[in-house]
């Protein structure tokens, strides 16, 4: 999250500039990080305004620990990759968890250390398996 009162940014004709040292990826509407990309770059962006956050540490369903990648499917729900727990999790736009897929191996469904994920326009999930060194695609 960024921080728009600390000490890299700037606030100027409404907009807040802020320095990105380590940008992991981000996707949304018009604005796009790709991995790593930002580091050392500028980015100007409206302050946001929050309004709400779901889950807390932990393995259960709707638990997290450390995740790290997250999409949102043409029906708007969002989907999680975590990578100590080695499993995607889906919820609603509202943050109710949905159903969950992973543990960790290298068979089809098992993950070890799940980063980044997208889906299609065809609904169909990629995952991106860092330690097994491949990416594995699922049918919503």
């Amino acid at each position: 999250m960024l921080d728009p009162t600390g000490p890299r940014a700037e606030r100027r004709d409404g907009m807040t500039r802020r320095r990105f040292l380590h940008a992991s990826g981000l996707a949304l509407g018009g604005l796009w990080l790709p991995p790593l990309a930002g580091a050392g770059k500028e980015a100007q962006i409206k302050p946001a305004r929050f309004l709400f956050a779901w889950g807390k540490k932990g393995k259960g369903h709707g638990e997290f620990d450390s995740p790290i990648g997250i999409a949102i499917n043409g029906a708007d729900e969002i989907l999680v990759t975590e990578f100590r727990n080695n499993r995607v999790q889906k919820f609603t736009a509202a943050g109710k968890y949905l159903q969950g897929t992973g543990g960790k191996g290298n068979g089809p469904g098992q993950f070890v250390t799940p980063h980044g994920l997208a889906v299609d326009s065809r609904g169909d999930l990629y995952v991106v398996d860092a330690q097994n060194q491949r990416v594995q695609k699922f049918a919503l």
